[in-house]
């Protein structure tokens, strides 16, 4: 991976679609916040999917983007609901079982709803194929985007202004390198 070049394909598409990502964003925060968090896998589903559109053939991103991947919602959720209840499992147990799921989950699992949007995969294919394109990539260069991708993420999770920033992108980010990882 081209890191220097994928940071550079993200601040570009950033910028030539900023409108249109602040105001996609914000659809996308404000129906999981206002569903209390429950549309929030699918909502996030749908978004990737117009960021991997933007990314592969130049399509904006448009708020009812958000909107087009509601037949994940029983997969998404259930997915969500029973890691929720695993992570807090492991956090109550001892805090390190919590955290070592929850790094493993964002290590393996980090493709596996773009392979749901892209590919049309069910959830358990989608995870397993997850894996296999990590296992495919060097270690040392998926362990900088995940930690890249975790950073950024989480930059922007103590305010609004920065969720609106960090969200497109990371997830533009993601997607470049989703992009290269499938193609290669």
């Amino acid at each position: 991976m081209n890191f220097k070049e994928m940071i550079e394909s993200t601040f570009n598409q950033s910028l030539k679609n900023i409108v249109p990502l602040i105001i996609t964003t914000l659809v996308l925060v404000g129906v999981s916040v206002l569903s209390f968090g429950i549309l929030a896998p699918v909502m996030l589903a749908g978004y990737t999917k117009s960021i991997l559109n933007m990314v592969r053939i130049g399509r904006e991103p448009t708020p009812r983007d958000v909107f087009s991947q509601l037949n994940l919602f029983l997969p998404l959720s259930l997915f969500t609901l029973g890691l929720v209840i695993v992570i807090a499992i492991g956090f109550f147990l001892l805090f390190l079982p919590g955290l070592i799921i929850v790094l493993a989950v964002t290590f393996y699992l980090i493709y596996m709803v773009p392979l749901m949007v892209d590919k049309k995969l069910g959830l358990v294919d989608a995870g397993k194929k997850s894996i296999c394109l990590v296992r495919q990539t060097r270690f040392f260069d998926h362990l900088i985007l995940v930690v890249l991708y975790s950073i950024v993420q989480s930059l922007g999770g103590s305010t609004l202004l920065g969720t609106m920033i960090t969200i497109p992108i990371s997830t533009i980010f993601l997607m470049i390198a989703y992009d290269q990882v499938v193609n290669s």
